[in-house]
């Protein structure tokens, strides 16, 4: 579901489009939504990137992938994500087919961490946000 058509857009402090999709920037989180057919390399993330560092500095956040369209992932570039976004506590993969549910399958051998995995934008954000309070505590 388009986060447009939600709520929680209320508590949006800021949308930052760029070439590759919007981001959304909350308090605490931000959701990214990447535009059909693109292909997300480090390379092309460098501007999102950059928007969260600066945003937020060093403040922890969560991030959710609201996967609402039909995009590709160099995968191999998830460690390099990580590493230029040390201030994510937690990565939400929200997803609405059963060929991104394999994708996302695939995607989490080149992670480390657990990925949270929801098909409702709702309980992503929930999920994310009591995740981050939790670890604040």
């Amino acid at each position: 579901m388009k986060l447009r058509e939600l709520h929680i857009l209320d508590d949006v402090l800021e949308v930052y489009p760029s070439q590759i999709g919007k981001l959304y920037l909350y308090n605490d989180l931000v959701i990214l939504e990447v535009l059909e057919g693109v292909h997300v390399t480090y390379k092309k993330l460098k501007v999102i990137i950059n928007k969260i560092n600066s945003f937020y500095g060093d403040r922890k956040i969560g991030f959710i992938s609201n996967r609402i369209n039909t995009y590709s992932i160099e995968a191999i570039d998830y460690p390099k994500f990580a590493q230029a976004l040390p201030n994510i506590m937690i990565f939400t993969v929200c997803y609405y087919s059963l060929k991104a549910a394999y994708n996302l399958e695939l995607e989490k051998r080149f992670l480390n961490n657990p990925i949270p995995s929801f098909t409702s934008l709702i309980d992503a954000y929930n999920y994310t946000k009591s995740y981050i309070l939790k670890k604040a505590n």
